[in-house]
């Protein structure tokens, strides 16, 4: 292939070496093999390493270890990535590993194409593994990204993805006699648009934990929102999303608020919801009034007002761990009253608080002295989070607890402070530099 740069050519997928290479790390392994089989009570293993799971510990626990558990965070098969032209079937090593009745979950990156120009089968790979080739696997996590770009790299796009021959071209795609059954599934990076895929592999009704860590905009929480109004998620029970936008526009993008809130609409009740941005309080209302009792896990993006956090407490009161954010005022009564409102939820044990405060001076208050200094004192006082204020606010929100007013021992146990500023200090004060030659007597 000519390409552009010279006599170099892109490496192999598969050294040379390899045969070599596993032959020894299977050698070097075998003592920690030994060792794993006298500790009868040991359940679980986490690999982390870049390099394959050894042959002669996937032998060991499918021989000795038929419950022995094996979770891999750094999930990859090399021979998955070849060449368009010169497809080939999977490694027997690495297809030991994808078979594992040992295999429980899986951390697992993805990208159509790497920066060499090879196809990356890992996807098709991952759902016939979750659809019964790995009989056990029962969480997954496919974090897909874009190789950058190079010489091989675009040719090969424009060329197209070769379909996949299966993991052995003799024997073929795998056939799908039934749907597998994970209790986990998660997408990071991009590729919402594979859940809908992925319908034709796993049996959704038994899903219990589905995160879509992807940004999801209006035209992709469309797709998502489509699967979801399916009533296929029967037994979801918990929820990590990330909605596309931010405060700024939160109120400025009518479409991907009534996306949302039929999102939130056709869930089933939930025990953990996790929302990475802010939504609008048409959505929460929605989320909530659909959510009730059974929600015990809530994690908002948003920035909630008293009126928001009472909705909460109302609609959801057997919340047990809660993550919002606040919006400083020096501790004024409006302040103290929403801390109060978070002392009603009667089961709360755990609560994360976002403190959040800005330093935006309007062209009045940067031309008047006196303004200009109470505004600035006014925004430090909320930037100042310390022991102090983290103390004082827990004593408000546990003398607030029903437990407490009743002489009985209150849930509420753990509070986390972490302050937000909304703004960037050395512009502010920058800006606060220019102004003074003004103030000069």
């Amino acid at each position: 292939m000519e390409t552009g740069v010279g006599e170099w050519e892109p490496r192999a997928p598969e050294p040379k070496n390899a045969k070599q290479r596993k032959a020894q790390c299977n050698e070097a392994w075998r003592p920690a093999t030994d060792v794993i089989s006298t500790f009868p009570g040991l359940k679980e293993l986490t690999w982390a390493s870049l390099d394959l799971v050894p042959r002669c510990i996937l032998d060991n626990m499918r021989t000795n270890l038929p419950r022995f558990r094996l979770h891999v965070t750094t999930f990859r098969l090399p021979s998955l990535c070849q060449k368009p032209d010169q497809l080939h079937d999977i490694d027997h090593d690495e297809y030991a590993l994808a078979s594992s009745p040992n295999l429980s979950s899986l951390h697992a990156p993805f990208s159509e194409f790497d920066g060499d120009g090879n196809v990356d089968y890992t996807d098709e790979a991952l759902k016939h593994m979750a659809a019964g080739i790995a009989p056990n696997l029962r969480s997954v996590t496919l974090r897909t990204w874009t190789a950058g770009n190079t010489p091989w790299l675009w040719p090969a796009v424009q060329a197209g993805r070769p379909s996949w021959r299966g993991f052995f071209a003799e024997e073929g795609v795998p056939v799908k006699e039934n749907k597998g059954s994970l209790e986990r599934l998660a997408f990071s990076g991009t590729g919402y648009e594979e859940l809908a895929s992925w319908s034709t592999y796993l049996d959704f009704s038994k899903l219990g934990s589905l995160e879509l860590q992807t940004i999801l905009h209006a035209a992709s929480l469309e797709e998502v929102t489509a699967t979801v109004e399916q009533d296929i998620f029967t037994n979801l029970r918990a929820l990590s999303v990330r909605i596309g936008y931010d405060n700024e526009e939160l109120e400025n993008n009518e479409y991907l608020a009534s996306v949302s809130t039929r999102f939130f609409s056709a869930l089933s009740p939930l025990n953990e919801l996790h929302i990475q941005n802010p939504v609008t309080r048409e959505t929460l209302h929605a989320i909530f009034t659909r959510q009730g009792t059974l929600l015990r896990k809530l994690h908002l993006g948003n920035i909630a007002s008293l009126e928001e956090v009472e909705m909460i407490c109302t609609t959801c009161p057997n919340i047990e761990e809660l993550h919002i954010g606040i919006r400083r005022s020096s501790g004024d009564e409006q302040e103290v009253a929403t801390y109060k409102a978070l002392g009603a939820f009667p089961r709360l044990e755990t609560l994360s608080l976002e403190l959040h405060y800005t330093f935006d001076l309007t062209e009045e208050e940067e031309d008047d002295k006196e303004k200009m200094a109470q505004q600035i004192r006014y925004e430090l006082e909320n930037a100042a989070i310390d022991a102090k204020l983290a103390q004082a606010i827990f004593t408000v929100i546990l003398v607030a607890n029903p437990a407490t007013r009743l002489a009985l021992v209150t849930p509420f146990e753990h509070l986390t402070i972490k302050g937000v500023g909304h703004h960037d200090w050395e512009l502010a004060f920058s800006t606060l530099a220019t102004k003074m030659p003004l103030f000069k007597s």
